[in-house]
């Protein structure tokens, strides 16, 4: 969502941290005192102001500035795509797994995102999404799993091109970038080959 155009419309504009039981129960506990709150406010004077429950800010923070809104969530990486046939958009899913690497003398978590999902969207994707570039990046020697182009069938929904588009695949070989229009030529990769950054999209 857009934390700027959402500010605009309400002078409370807030994130929910995290999505385990637990943190919505203390959500909608929240949501409870905050309507008790000003159901009293409201019946001892009227008032037009909203008055808030305190916040448990370990499950729910109020965005004081936009600024203040991290750019993206360290649980989930989220590309968005161009499918070569049809042009129109995709977004590939990747969530969190954090797995332990245990050595001789010691243990470190190495955290890796696996693939959740493809999934087609339309250009009104862009026109809801916050036009500002993030500068994120992901290597991928981070992401675990290949989807196909869920709008063509095409084998690899992840191709990059020079520009920084990434496009669905079908073979290597030539290839016709649907983000700046330029023939792009694809090759195999071979196992065992370094990664390369790719852009974060917001989701």
């Amino acid at each position: 969502a857009d934390i700027g155009v959402l500010k605009q419309l309400t002078e409370h504009t807030m994130i929910l941290e995290n999505t385990c039981d637990e943190d919505f129960r203390k959500f909608i506990a929240w949501i409870t005192a905050s309507v008790k709150s000003q159901s009293k406010s409201v019946s001892d004077v009227p008032t037009d102001n909203a008055y808030l429950a305190k916040i448990d800010e370990t499950v729910l923070s109020l965005i004081k500035d936009v600024r203040d809104l991290r750019q993206a969530d360290p649980d989930y990486v989220i590309l968005t795509g161009r499918c070569q046939r049809t042009r129109l958009p995709y977004l590939m899913k990747y969530e969190r797994n954090i797995q332990v690497v245990k050595l001789q003398d010691f243990a470190m978590d190495v955290t890796q995102y696996m693939l959740s999902g493809c999934y087609p969207v339309g250009d009104e994707y862009f026109e809801w999404s916050d036009s500002a570039s993030t500068q994120l990046k992901v290597n991928t020697n981070e992401l675990m799993g290949t989807p196909g182009c869920p709008n063509c069938g095409n084998i690899s929904a992840f191709g990059m091109c020079q520009c920084g588009g990434i496009m669905c695949l079908n073979e290597p070989g030539k290839a016709v970038c649907p983000w700046c229009e330029k023939e792009v030529v694809f090759m195999a990769g071979k196992t065992g080959e370094e990664g390369f950054d790719v852009n974060r999209a917001r989701g």
